[in-house]
């Protein structure tokens, strides 16, 4: 059986990737943009790839890079494969029950928009869109759903409530992460901690330093506002919120502790 590293440096997917780039910091936006849509199926977790990418390019290019410098790169630059920046850390998409199914950097690339532009990855024609967009609007003039279509395409609109419930019933959640909060957005609490872990796995928004709300959005049932590393891992495994419980009143109760023990004496 293969080694891990061996895998990786055989991967037709990934050579590709390391002969496509003469610059190590392109390659591993491109590599992390192809982890992140499928194209490069990889199996360790978030920025734990790092690893194994640099030692994938180490022994293939002259030019060298620093597993530190690669990893300060991919939690902080948040940079296209052209190189374009777009925000620290900044990525959205949809997930798709339990992995990313889109992605992107750029920030004008709406949600709406990833899905009118390339609907047979979402199991949709523009026919299938247009009904949506009709059975929405009933009394629209009969050529407005496509002129309204081609808006969502160019982003002239950037959303559409009846498009997006649609895929959210069928398993597909919205998603943004940039370098302080995140969301994510599905039909019910239970469709979106599947994208949520997707999320995890990928991103890791909690190891990031000064990451600070992510809020869940369900369209059935009430929003979650998850505010510290604990409650997010204990959300995602299914546990119970922590009581929090102040240092003045561990305080106070130490000492009432204390007297009942020195009053039984």
């Amino acid at each position: 059986m293969k080694s891990f590293k061996k895998y990786i440096t055989e991967s037709t997917v990934l050579m590709d990737l390391i002969n496509k780039h003469n610059d190590p910091f392109s390659f591993l936006a491109s590599a992390m943009d192809a982890m992140s849509n499928g194209t490069l199926k990889l199996k360790t977790r978030g920025l734990a790839n790092a690893r194994e990418l640099i030692s994938a390019w180490n022994k293939t290019k002259k030019r060298k890079i620093k597993l530190k410098e690669a990893v300060e790169y991919l939690e902080e630059a948040g940079v296209r494969p052209s190189g374009v920046r777009t925000g620290k850390g900044f990525v959205k998409g949809w997930t798709l029950k339990n992995k990313i199914h889109t992605s992107t950097t750029n920030f004008d690339d709406y949600h709406i928009k990833q899905v009118v532009n390339k609907p047979s990855k979402f199991g949709l024609t523009d026919k299938k869109i247009l009904k949506i967009i009709s059975d929405a609007h009933p009394d629209a003039p009969e050529e407005w759903p496509k002129e309204y279509l081609k808006e969502l395409q160019i982003g002239v609109s950037d959303n559409d409530v009846y498009i997006e419930e649609y895929l959210k019933k069928k398993g597909y959640c919205m998603f943004v992460i940039d370098k302080v909060h995140g969301s994510v957005q599905g039909w019910d609490e239970k469709s979106s901690k599947l994208g949520a872990k997707a999320l995890d796995d990928t991103y890791l928004p909690y190891e990031r330093s000064g990451f600070k709300l992510f809020e869940v959005k369900p369209v059935k049932g009430r929003p979650k506002y998850i505010t510290s590393k604990f409650d997010w891992y204990d959300w995602l495994e299914g546990k119970k919120k922590r009581k929090y419980v102040s240092p003045m009143a561990q305080f106070r109760e130490q000492h009432i502790i204390e007297a009942i023990c020195l009053n039984k004496q």
